[in-house]
């Protein structure tokens, strides 16, 4: 590189010639000229310190015929960077720059990272052999003859460092050149310090800058959210009002034209209910349009948004969609956003739009309207509550109105009838009356309040002790009782008591009707009598009979019909005449019935077929009979031929079981004990025959039923015992269907004979019918725990506060104090109990933190109060899962906990909670006393956790010993069979 020609006059180091004195002057002036010309480069304005480094580094190259390289690390870093590099030989500048380039160097690594940590010079005025060895090794150009490394030091630390090499072949460095470089550094530093310094400068003046329009930012919304809250908060001004008042404080913020829609009171339709922009043209339009029922494609989005619960954001609305509608051109949108107005339910959304002729909505614009519209949604789901709690107080009120006439009508209808009827309270006091006690001489005004002894005595009241006992345990009873009443006389009555349920479903007493029965007895003994006499003719008259109505229902049939036909009595019973005489639809059967009458019989040969299916000759003697106003035929039936009686009968009989098979609307199975079908009546779900026979039922069924299936199977195998199980089956077309499925073996054991029928429809009914039930009660413990919260907590919170006052006042003696510590702790007490019963109503965690969080809540809580170890584990579990999921799974935890605590007599509990990914499971185990599980259990908990499971497609299974322990197993599917959460 050429010489700087500014300079130039310093970097000559030429004698001339001069004697000594005269030449260390004028190698001081140089020294001071070279100072002075490095200063003028370091103070020059305007330029980038790099490439005032640059030159400053050129020049001292220059100067000292070296290598001249100034690093720096920048405050904070830990790498050290070549700012400035020069050598007036190219080949020398390449090789040391692609030494930079191929290393990284850092504070403490190699020289220049030494001198940085350390602050210390690294001079050698003759380079080290190994130092010589290593350069060489990497470039033969750059191997050093002399080097010094020097600090750039400032009051903060050091900077940098220079370094200077001169090269072999070159002279070694001097001390007069070493102090110089160390007045050069001197005047580096501090540019290098102030140049520092102006960055940090201007990069605070810019953080301060863009702070401040932050913060005008966020008064600016702090401002609009104030004004919104205000609004919002308003509950005497109409809704309407409200609204609207928000669209135009949203557009004049926005600078947007703001909708706001609206669910219908019927839950379908959505409307704009305000509207606003700042322009009385735009708003003019938008009228326009809304009462011309246009914005078709606004009202899509914004229908899609209130059903899916999400934001819609359109960008650059002009080379899509929106932009080409055949709509006023002053509403010509830029960018414009849907976001959703929701709570439990969907309520609406709101819509904010840019028009062409302003700015894009920015990111920040996007959040705040997000933020804008949870805002509102809140007040519209409250303002909704409000409707729907005056609806609610107003058919409370009509109710009660109803109920009031109900108990009058009811009072005289129960006076009315001819039956005994009172009611007795929990302590056996008579409660109601009917007038019907009169007829027994007795005034139901004098016994209201008495207790029942008066009545029936002592002796009575130990008589039917233990049945009351058994009533007030929540039993109905029904039994007959026979009295002698004053006069001597025996009378017959039927007695039925049921207990009297209050709200809460616990017994506060009975109901009891009584009915004289006497004649009814008589009637019956005296009816019983004359059977008997009648049946024991019927046995011994020698012939088969048989009395069946004009349509051929079998009414009686003595022991010789039934050895006639092979059938037992209750068979032949079931069974129309037809089926065992063919005949019956002859032509002239007809002809015959006409003929006959109590005093004209008819006789006449037929054929009767045996159960067997044989064919029996008979002769038949018909004689009408008249019983209570329905004429009957009864029948006398002499056999002819025994032999082909029963040829006869085993033919017909064939032809009727496959008439019954082909033609029963169940489906019939014949099935091989490993679960091969070996025959079917008629297949379904898209199956046909030769689909279903030889195939294994196991593969239609789930994992869990098919399990079920083969331990029943077994069973039946060794006991020759029939079985009912109810299961889904899938199909051909990829459908579930539910099936009730008697199972039956064959006597010889060979097979099983099934009978399935389709009870999907019946299913499906029940399942929403119990699906409406639960999310009733769900809506239902909500509204109660949030009055129960926000009002009888509010309350008692109020009276804690007064009593800690009152209690702080000087006019309280100690004593008066002590009591009002007293009954504020008491308060304090039912604060926390309320508090319990709210939460466990209405679960916040659920929704807060999920399943598993809202699960561990309930059980820590349930510990705290029953004094019992329960331990929760949980498995793989997400945060959110579909709502009907959580809450069922909730409130199934909820019941089965309370069981334990209720009834188990238990120490311990552990509850398990498992994702399996596509199926959740619920085990909830306990040491308590257990309980047979093959008796019927009158309570209504496991029927509650059992409809949950089964509205969500799930089962439940419970294994206790009856002595130790019991573990419930819930197993639930995350989603639902159409693919929907």
């Amino acid at each position: 590189m050429a010489r700087d020609p500014e300079h130039s006059e310093f970097l000559s180091d030429e004698d001339d010639g001069l004697s000594g004195a005269h030449l260390i002057l004028k190698q001081s002036n140089r020294a001071k000229a070279f100072l002075l010309a490095s200063s003028q480069i370091l103070a020059e304005a305007g330029a980038h310190h790099g490439d005032t480094l640059q030159r400053l580094a050129e020049f001292a190259s220059e100067y000292f015929d070296a290598v001249c390289n100034i690093s720096v690390s920048h405050p904070g870093e830990h790498v050290i960077r070549p700012i400035a590099l020069h050598h007036r030989d190219r080949r020398v500048n390449d090789a040391i720059r692609s030494a930079f380039e191929r290393n990284t160097v850092k504070v403490g690594e190699g020289m220049v990272g030494k001198v940085m940590a350390d602050g210390v010079d690294i001079i050698q005025f003759s380079a080290s052999k190994k130092l010589r060895e290593r350069t060489a090794a990497f470039s033969p150009h750059i191997v050093p003859e002399s080097i010094m490394y020097l600090p750039l030091r400032t009051g903060r630390g050091i900077l940098g460092v220079i370094n200077l090499v001169r090269l072999e072949g070159s002279p070694a460095f001097i001390e007069q050149d070493v102090d110089l470089m160390r007045r050069l550094t001197v005047h580096v530093a501090l540019f290098l310090d102030n140049a520092w310094l102006r960055e940090s400068q201007a990069q605070e003046l810019e953080l301060r800058k863009q702070a401040q329009e932050e913060l005008e930012k966020a008064n600016a919304t702090g401002a609009f959210l104030l004004k919104v809250s205000r609004l919002l908060s308003d509950l005497h001004t109409e809704r309407s009002q409200v609204l609207q008042s928000l669209t135009e404080e949203v557009a004049g913020h926005f600078n947007v034209f703001c909708v706001i829609y609206v669910m219908n009171a019927d839950g379908v339709g959505l409307r704009p209910r305000a509207f606003y922009h700042r322009h009385e043209d735009v708003r003019t339009a938008l009228k326009e349009v809304f009462e011309g029922n246009g914005m078709e494609d606004g009202l899509h989005a914004a229908r899609h948004v209130t059903r899916t619960g999400n934001p819609f954001i359109f960008k650059d609305a002009a080379a899509g969609k929106a932009g080409k509608l055949p709509m006023d051109p002053k509403l010509n949108p830029k960018d414009y956003g849907f976001w959703p107005l929701k709570g439990v339910e969907p309520i609406g959304a709101i819509c904010l739009c840019r028009l062409q002729q302003d700015d894009a909505l920015t990111v920040d614009e996007v959040n705040r309207a997000a933020q804008l519209a949870t805002h509102l949604s809140l007040f519209l789901e409250n303002m909704q509550l409000h409707d729907r709690q005056q609806l609610e107080i107003a058919a409370r009120q009509a109710a009660e109105q109803r109920l009031t006439r109900n108990e009058s009508d009811l009072r005289t209808i129960l006076n009315a009838i001819p039956i005994n009827i009172s009611r007795v309270s929990k302590d056996l006091h008579y409660r109601f009356l009917n007038a019907s006690y009169r007829k027994m001489g007795i005034d139901p005004e004098d016994l209201l309040g008495q207790h029942i002894v008066n009545l029936l005595g002592e002796e009575g009241l130990l008589r039917i002790g233990p049945r009351i006992e058994k009533v007030l345990a929540g039993e109905m009873l029904n039994y007959d009782e026979q009295l002698i009443l004053s006069n001597g006389s025996q009378r017959h009555y039927n007695v039925v008591i049921a207990p009297d349920f209050d709200d809460k479903g616990n017994v506060q007493g009975f109901y009891s009707c009584t009915v004289d029965s006497t004649a009814k007895m008589e009637a019956e003994r005296e009816l019983r009598l004359s059977e008997e006499r009648y049946r024991s003719l019927l046995l011994h008259s020698g012939d088969a009979f048989c009395l069946h109505r004009f349509t051929g229902e079998i009414l009686d049939v003595n022991e010789f019909a039934t050895e006639l036909l092979g059938y037992d009595r209750d068979e032949l019973l079931s069974m129309n005449i037809n089926r065992i005489d063919r005949g019956w639809f002859r032509p002239e059967y007809p002809e015959l019935l006409a003929k006959i009458s109590p005093d004209t019989p008819v006789t006449f040969d037929t054929s009767l077929v045996h159960k067997d299916g044989r064919s029996i000759p008979v002769e038949v003697r018909f004689v009408k009979r008249v019983e209570e106003g329905e004429v009957l035929i009864q029948a006398l039936v002499r056999d002819r031929t025994e032999k082909h009686r029963q040829q006869e009968q085993l033919r017909k009989s064939e032809e009727w079981l496959r008439f019954l098979f082909e033609n029963v609307n169940d489906v019939i199975l014949g099935l091989h004990w490993d679960g091969t079908v070996l025959s079917i009546n008629r297949p379904q779900q898209g199956y046909s025959v030769s689909d279903v026979v030889g195939s294994n039922i196991y593969h239609s069924m789930e994992a869990s039923v098919a399990l079920k299936l083969q331990e029943n199977l077994a069973l039946s195998s060794e006991t020759g015992q029939p079985f009912e199980m109810m299961m889904r089956h899938l199909g051909a077309d990829g459908t579930y269907e539910w099936y009730h499925t008697h199972y039956c073996p064959v006597e010889s054991r060979e097979m099983l004979i099934c009978v399935s029928r389709n009870i999907t429809h019946m299913k499906e009914s029940e399942l929403q019918v119990m699906n409406g039930m639960t999310i009733g009660q769900e809506q239902e413990r909500r509204r109660l725990g949030a009055e129960l919260h926000d009002g009888v907590g509010q309350i008692l919170s109020s009276i804690a506060l007064e009593l800690s006052q009152m209690r702080e006042s000087k006019a309280c003696n100690d004593d008066v104090r002590s009591r009002m510590q007293e009954l504020g702790d008491r308060v304090t007490e039912a604060i926390n109990e309320v508090r319990n019963i709210s939460h466990d109503l209405m679960p916040g965690l659920l929704d807060s933190f999920g399943l598993a969080h809202a699960v561990r809540e309930v059980c820590r809580n349930m510990q705290a109060r029953a004094g019992i170890s329960i331990i929760v584990d949980s498995v793989d579990m997400d945060t959110e899962y579909p709502e009907a999921v959580q809450t069922h799974l909730y409130r199934i935890t909820q019941e089965l906990i309370t069981n334990c605590v209720r009834h188990a007599h238990c120490t311990r509990v552990h509850v398990n909670l498992i994702d399996h990914g596509d199926m959740i499971t619920l085990s909830v185990e306990d040491d308590g006393i257990g309980f047979n599980t093959e008796e019927k259990v009158n309570g209504i908990g496991l029927r509650n956790v059992r409809s949950r499971a089964s509205i969500l497609g799930g089962t439940l299974s419970v294994e206790s010993s009856g002595t130790s322990g019991t573990l419930v197993l819930v197993e639930i599917p995350k989603y639902q069979e159409d693919g929907k959460n």
